[in-house]
């Protein structure tokens, strides 16, 4: 091949290549895990959903107090698998920032568009279920409860389906992803499905899906945990939990 025909060769490559880095953006994720008492110390008395503006302050100004944080768990992007059964692209990401190490946070590039999924692992057998989350995508954080999802669909941000249930549909091609689609709204660009094991003494699987916009955006996940079997409202009873003063 002459000089010339290389030339025209890379410059096509180039023009071929460009379109698809302009259409990506910049995403990132922020995610901690509080005990149900520290997390339930920054709601608003009174209203089942609420802005958090003290607890998301705390997290930009990582102030969150250590003594308050379950160290036990950690993020990371889902497989390839995992990601395709829930309509979700894999992704990398990079661990960036002077940020603590309770205090993740993640960047990656993704197509507008697009989704990612990001798993919540854990080998404890303490603080297991999931009862709070914290949301903030395109809105302001904001407080939810995991619902189990009903024969009769009801969206909702945060939503609760047996563990069993996910993995025998994730080994379905499609078929997750369309049960997702009933129930999982990601309206505010961020959701959590809840894998409600069938052993008590198991962790709930906690799975988040990022729906990418067409500008960059940072994602904040939190998380309120408690010892499966406790009173739903006592949260009195809860041996370990500093709370936060």
């Amino acid at each position: 091949m002459s000089v010339m025909g290389l030339r025209f060769l890379l410059l096509s490559l180039v023009v071929l290549i460009q379109p698809t880095l302009a259409g990506a953006a910049d995403y990132r994720l922020q995610v901690v895990s509080l005990y149900e008492n520290s997390f339930v110390s920054y709601l608003d008395a009174g209203r089942a959903v609420s802005p958090l503006g003290r607890l998301e302050s705390a997290l930009d100004r990582q102030q969150i107090d250590k003594g308050t944080v379950l160290y036990d768990r950690w993020v990371e992007p889902a497989d390839a698998s995992a990601a395709r059964a829930f309509g979700a692209t894999p992704v990398k990401a990079d661990l960036v920032g002077a940020r603590e190490p309770f205090l993740p946070e993640f960047r990656w590039q993704g197509e507008p568009g697009t989704r990612t999924l990001w798993v919540i692992k854990t080998r404890s057998v303490h603080y297991q279920e999931l009862r709070h989350l914290a949301l903030k995508g395109a809105g302001p954080l904001r407080h939810v409860r995991p619902f189990g999802a009903a024969l009769r669909p009801e969206r909702s941000r945060a939503v609760g389906l047996p563990a069993n249930l996910i993995d025998f549909s994730s080994e379905r091609p499609g078929s997750l992803a369309r049960l997702l689609a009933r129930y999982l709204d990601l309206t505010d660009g961020v959701a959590a499905v809840v894998g409600i094991p069938a052993n008590q003494f198991w962790s709930d699987q906690i799975y988040l899906v990022i729906e990418h916009p067409a500008e960059p955006r940072t994602s904040k996940v939190v998380l309120g945990w408690r010892p499966r079997g406790l009173e739903r409202d006592d949260l009195s009873n809860n041996p370990g939990d500093p709370g936060i003063r």
